[in-house]
């Protein structure tokens, strides 16, 4: 879609947001909700405080979990975050042509999570197999994400964009079950999703600081080599720290 509204910063922002608030307001006004008579749980603060902590020593499988989505989402952002700089000082693109080539290996990266994701479903319900398909495609994202710092043309970053997004599609499809199988109390799932959906937005926020310091301190700000290598170790920790985890095979 950005490549449609190059020629507009107005439409390449504005579009997509009011997409996105349609799209909100469709769902919100056709998904039945029941209205709750009374508030059966009044505010404390003290457990609204506590709501964000689950002891990672009583259940170290959740902690794992956890630590494991932590660091895909680390991985992934160290690169997305500084995508636009690396088609400019890596692959040498000019900036339109950069935009252009990131809009198609976007595509190309969706179309291969959406086909990568039905399948490693598919396939890991078949085989009552979870942290082994988690493992294997963090290791996947990780050889990926390697990769990109050996990449010299468009047809290069493209193929890696394919296998980053079957790598990805594998990950969330089959780690989003395993993670349900070792939510510490099942009555209190919401909270505790909520709790582990901060693995998802912490490394988000981190992971600019953390890509900018190596980019700028150990790539001299054109070498993406540091930045990606850390991905990449990332990512193979989190394949490590899932297969740790013991009650879900």
């Amino acid at each position: 879609m950005s490549a449609w509204f190059m020629h507009s910063m107005f439409l390449l922002f504005m579009v997509p947001a009011v997409l996105g608030l349609v799209l909100v307001l469709v769902y919100a006004l056709t998904i039945p909700e029941p209205v709750l008579k009374e508030n059966r749980y009044p505010f404390n603060f003290r457990e609204f405080i506590t709501s964000f902590w689950t002891n990672p020593i009583r259940f170290p499988d959740f902690g794992l979990a956890w630590w494991g989505r932590f660091l895909i989402i680390f991985a992934s952002f160290l690169f997305m975050t500084f995508r636009p700089m690396y088609m400019t000082r890596h692959l040498g693109l000019s900036g339109d042509e950069g935009a252009y080539a990131i809009a198609i290996g976007v595509t190309i990266y969706t179309v291969t999570v959406m086909i990568a994701g039905i399948a490693a479903g598919w396939i890991s319900d078949l085989l009552h197999r979870r942290k082994v398909i988690v493992a294997l495609s963090s290791v996947l994202f990780a050889i990926a994400t390697y990769l990109l710092a050996h990449a010299a043309t468009v047809k290069h970053f493209y193929m890696i964009e394919a296998l980053m997004g079957l790598a990805i599609g594998m990950y969330f499809a089959v780690d989003m079950a395993l993670v349900v199988e070792v939510l510490p109390d099942r009555l209190n799932s919401g909270k505790d999703l909520g709790v582990f959906n901060i693995a998802n937005a912490l490394p988000q926020s981190l992971s600019p600081a953390v890509g900018a310091w190596l980019l700028g301190t150990l790539g001299d700000n054109t070498d993406f080599t540091p930045l990606l290598v850390v991905a990449a170790v990332s990512a193979l920790v989190g394949a490590a720290i899932t297969m740790l985890i013991r009650s879900v095979r």
